[in-house]
């Protein structure tokens, strides 16, 4: 493994935490009141990079709200924001005089990113962020299905889909039960026994991907840097399948790296370098923590991971379905049942049939009625209701299927029931002008005058 370059990579991952005031740079406009990002790089301790935050627009980098920097212990400072301009782009990235603190060498991949919400903001001691080629996978994928409606809902279940993918085809054996955006990749004052095993699995991982980026890089003849590989990862298994292309089309920063053969390759990362990583992380930090370190800096605590090969063909749901394939990806469907066949399965299409009314509001979810017609009031649409009026005979063998009419009385056997027939009796008069609706009187003949025909009078 190519140990100093791929420490590299990882050092434009950082962690927030705290709160406070004051702002650098660009400084958030329009509010008085902000709060102070902090936390560090990740992998190693990345020192002197730019830390820059940014507004959402259409899927993409908008307005630049604040510019930080990390100080030679890889610490953010200087960066402020508002939660009011939350969801914000996250984007550290190295300059000539950057340099990983655990090696003092220059990163490798110069630049990565990652997702803060509002309620990450706001809460930041307890959910920390951090930006590692995981997370910058991650968000490259969910902001490449984002666009100009999106909302922060939206987006953050964008996120979750995008992390789970992200784990399935670039884990390398990390749980899928893991938060990239929240878990933190390394040992931290508050890191416990219970933890570690997670801390040090997304270490692996992460060290695994870059592997994957450098091997890559060096595969095109360094024609293209493990940055630009990074970069176009997101793009490429954003259509569920590592195969350097974006729905059919090649992705020309990919020529020549044979990323999927990289990414299928058994990982040169083995426990016991995972946790010499870990334990230099935390001596360059200065971390300190009783529950998982020894007073050498040496972890004491136990450490169980499985490290594996990567997968261009991720199956995320774990329903036998590739994500390639599957009409959701993201959800667990192996029947692949899609009632309107509009290519998202029943169980993550919230339109089965397609009637434009949504499946919560939808009283025939899997039958399309635009008009929503429920003639019986029994919370069934006509149109799935096999009994639609109601009256204890089903519709196959209701005379009057739309009128209720449980005695099925048909006084001229025509088979439309009186209840539902204009003409009862059949003499081609309808009932509203038949002086004998039940009795044939074509002629209408009523001597008396009395307004009952004589054929009934």
């Amino acid at each position: 493994m190519k140990r100093i370059k791929l420490c590299l990579l990882l050092a434009a991952a950082w962690g927030l935490a705290g709160c406070g005031g004051g702002g650098g740079g660009g400084g958030a406009a329009g509010f008085s009141t902000a709060t102070t990002v902090s936390g560090s790089v990740i992998d190693g301790p990345m020192a002197n990079a730019t830390v820059k935050a940014y507004t959402i627009d259409n899927g993409g980098k908008g307005e630049l709200l604040d510019e930080g920097s990390t100080d030679a212990n890889g610490a953010i400072t200087g960066l402020s924001l508002n939660a009011a301009d939350a969801p914000f782009i996250l984007e550290a990235e190295a300059d000539i005089d950057t340099i990983d603190i655990s090696t003092g060498a220059v990163p490798v991949v110069k630049k990565v990113r990652t997702i803060l919400t509002a309620a990450q903001l706001a809460d930041m001691a307890n959910t920390p962020v951090y930006a590692t080629p995981l997370t910058s996978v991650a968000t490259d994928i969910a902001l490449s299905k984002a666009g100009s409606s999106t909302t922060a809902e939206e987006l953050q279940a964008l996120l979750a889909d995008a992390a789970k993918q992200t784990v399935a085809a670039l884990g390398f054996g990390l749980p899928d039960t893991v938060d990239i955006f929240t878990q933190p990749p390394v040992i931290t004052a508050s890191t416990s026994p219970a933890d570690i095993s997670n801390v040090a699995a997304y270490r692996a991982a992460i060290e695994a991907l870059v592997d994957v980026l450098e091997t890559a890089s060096d595969n095109s003849g360094d024609a293209v840097d493990a940055t630009t590989v990074l970069e176009a990862l997101g793009q490429d298994l954003a259509d569920g399948i590592i195969d350097g292309q974006a729905d059919g089309t090649p992705i020309t920063d990919l020529n020549g790296t044979q990323l999927p053969s990289a990414v299928n390759a058994v990982p040169v990362i083995d426990d016991t370098a995972v946790i010499q990583l870990l334990e230099a992380d935390a001596t360059a930090t200065g971390t300190s923590n009783g529950a998982v370190l020894g007073d050498d800096g040496t972890v004491t605590a136990t450490v169980t991971i499985t490290i594996t090969q990567g997968d261009t063909t991720p199956d995320t749901d774990g329903d036998g379905s590739d994500d390639a394939d599957d009409n959701c990806p993201m959800t667990a469907n192996a029947d692949q049942l899609d009632s309107d066949d509009d290519g998202a399965g029943d169980a993550c299409d919230n339109d089965d049939d397609n009637d434009d009314v949504a499946d919560a509001d939808d009283n025939c979810p899997l039958t399309a009625n635009t008009d929503q017609t429920d003639a019986d009031g029994d919370g069934l649409g006509d149109a799935c209701d096999d009994d639609a009026d109601g009256d204890g005979v089903a519709d196959t063998e209701d005379n009057c299927p739309a009128v209720s009419n449980a005695d099925q009385l048909d006084s001229d056997g025509d088979g439309s029931g009186d209840a539902c027939d204009d003409d009862d009796d059949n003499d081609t008069v309808a009932d509203a002008d038949d002086n004998c609706p039940l009795t044939a009187n074509t002629d209408q003949a009523d001597a008396d005058g009395d307004g009952l025909g004589d054929a009934c009078d």
